[in-house]
């Protein structure tokens, strides 16, 4: 008799994603079948207790029993373990327990794939090919299922969900599996940022494959940011003369990419090559990701170079730069509020109220420009005044445009007089 039902994996994952997860602290055992309980706990890094407990009259034969673990990596992700076996002694009568220690990286780990079914207590999938513990993000959730025979009948019980972070602590020792983690990076935004935090741990070993990433032209444009990102955050000489490389690159998003997490490496050799580009000023853009890149860090950024930001046909480079010279409070922050893109000048606005700016000369810089169109501009700027000036003052886009103009001609006026 086979009390357990054939399951399919996507409802186990259902099942996953609507449990409670604990932080997998100590045992908690989920719900009881015939007087049997299932607990996962996390012990360290990539190694899982499981425990078995038999809280009924009849007695398990475990050695015919066996056990799992499903790894839910994201909606659409999952995985599951190899058959793992309970140690003897393999009689669990009643009111006894029996735990095994596993560790995942030593296990056979497999891939989910849509309609994969439980069967006799396991899943039943075309391909078995083992993957690395590698393509795991640095926290899933996760579940036990054992197959249990019990005094002649098979019976399927599950641990209740948990969050755990299945890495070893030395992620560097791990074989670096090219495809996988390629596969990765293409797949989505958040599988690439995963992927990313998995490179990043692995260090320069991993920079063959970044290389061969950045190098493929079907690589989805998400996938490359963030391969252009782990080469600069891996460090040491050989990933920053790679990323020293990658200023020239031929597509915009990698330049940037590097301009503005390269100045967080305090490299010598990334610096010069940043700098020396971005006073070119073929890439405007680039230029003003560099100097908030810069100010991010808290290191300094020429001051000529802001200007070829400033005076650059491109209006997001004018934009970027606002944040830069908000932070310094240097009132060529001012000359944006006169921008004919309205990007720009909120942008402008935005950078007087973060950092609570009230220098008298930008704020009549922001006053002589109030009347140019765009309510949302013009909104963002009248906040901007009333926080520096401690004003109630507010601006109604529902007006009609004569009735808007004398509300901010009052406006203008009281900074003015101020």
């Amino acid at each position: 008799m086979h009390r357990a039902i054939a399951l399919s994996i996507s409802m186990l994952l259902l099942v996953l994603a609507l449990s409670v997860g604990t932080a997998c602290a100590q045992p908690v055992f989920g719900e009881e079948s015939s007087g049997l309980s299932l607990a996962l706990e996390e012990i360290d890094g990539d190694s899982l207790r499981i425990v078995l407990r038999n809280k009924g009259p009849e007695t398990a034969d475990l050695g015919r029993s066996f056990a799992w673990v499903l790894l839910a990596a994201s909606r659409d992700s999952a995985f599951y373990s190899s058959r793992l076996n309970f140690p003897a002694p393999f009689e669990l009568g009643a009111d006894d327990s029996r735990e095994m220690v596993i560790t995942l990286s030593t296990q056979g780990l497999f891939r989910y794939q849509p309609g994969t079914r439980v069967v006799e207590g396991y899943p039943k999938a075309d391909d078995v090919t083992p993957v690395s513990i590698a393509i795991l993000p640095e926290t899933v959730r996760a579940q036990a299922i054992a197959y249990v025979h019990l005094s002649g009948e098979k019976i399927t019980v599950k641990s209740r969900a948990a969050t755990i972070s299945p890495q070893p602590k030395d992620v560097a020792l791990l074989p670096v599996k090219h495809d996988e983690l390629l596969e990765r990076f293409r797949r989505d935004p958040f599988a690439a940022k995963a992927a990313h935090d998995e490179v990043v741990k692995i260090g320069p070993r991993a920079l063959p494959t970044l290389e061969a990433g950045l190098n493929d032209t079907t690589m989805p444009g998400h996938g490359v940011m963030w391969l252009a990102s782990a080469v600069v955050n891996i460090g040491g000489s050989e990933a920053e003369a790679l990323a020293a490389k990658l200023v020239r690159d031929r597509r915009s998003a990698v330049r940037h990419v590097i301009a503005y997490h390269g100045p967080g490496r305090n490299s010598k050799t990334l610096d010069e090559a940043i700098l020396e580009f971005a006073a070119g000023g073929s890439d405007p853009l680039f230029t003003a990701w560099a100097a908030r890149g810069y100010s991010q860090n808290n290191r300094e950024f020429p001051s000529r170079l802001i200007d070829v930001a400033l005076e650059a046909n491109e209006p997001r480079a004018r934009a970027e730069i606002a944040h830069v010279l908000g932070k310094r409070r240097d009132r060529r922050l001012g000359r944006l509020f006169s921008d004919e893109h309205e990007l720009v000048r909120v942008a402008a606005a935005n950078a007087v109220i973060a950092n609570k700016i009230t220098d008298r000369q930008i704020l009549l810089n922001l006053a002589d420009s109030l009347k140019l169109p765009g309510d949302a501009a013009r909104q963002r700027m009248v906040e901007a005044a009333a926080r520096a000036m401690g004003r109630n003052w507010s601006y109604d886009s529902q007006l009609p445009e004569d009735q808007k103009l004398a509300q901010l001609e009052r406006i203008r006026q009281a900074i003015v007089d101020r």
